[in-house]
């Protein structure tokens, strides 16, 4: 079965939609692991080998990486921004980024933007919940939505 996975992974690498999400995965699995050095130099690496079009899931998770280790809040609302504009595809997950994005506009003091992507949130987060039995996974977002909506009222 191991040998099975290896070689569907290897077809499907070649397929450009297919890449960016299992480059995400090996990020993730070394970030697990405490080699968050190696994995921002293979995203940077990837990021700019890959057209914008495939990179959504890229972009993300250099904009988590900025918004919650490294702090720098107007370069991880610009790596979200970016992700946005990919083509959003299975592997992406929208909600993510715009919350993502609201929050890093939230701490770069940009409230325009931070209302803009939260109202993109919201709409994403009735889409999601329209039909879907995601309530356990949608909870999750709730604590985020009730800070922005104090961050970006009350500033």
């Amino acid at each position: 079965m191991r040998i099975l996975a290896i070689i569907t992974r290897k077809i499907l690498f070649n397929l450009p939609f297919y890449q960016p999400l299992y480059i995400s995965q090996d990020i993730e699995n070394m970030e697990g692991r405490g080699k968050v050095d190696e994995a921002r130099k293979l995203r940077s690496k990837w990021l700019e080998k890959l057209s914008l079009k495939y990179s959504g899931s890229l972009w993300c998770s250099e904009g988590e990486d900025l918004l919650h280790e490294q702090q720098k809040y107007p370069e991880a609302l610009s790596a979200f921004e970016k992700a946005m504009l990919s083509k959003f595809n299975p592997a992406l997950n929208p909600l993510k980024i715009y919350i993502g994005a609201s929050v890093a506009a939230v701490m770069a003091t940009n409230l325009e933007k931070a209302e803009k992507y939260y109202l993109e949130a919201q709409d994403w987060y009735t889409k999601l919940k329209k039909g879907n039995k995601l309530d356990t996974y949608l909870a999750g977002f709730d604590d985020t939505f009730r800070w922005l909506e104090e961050n970006i009222n009350n500033k």
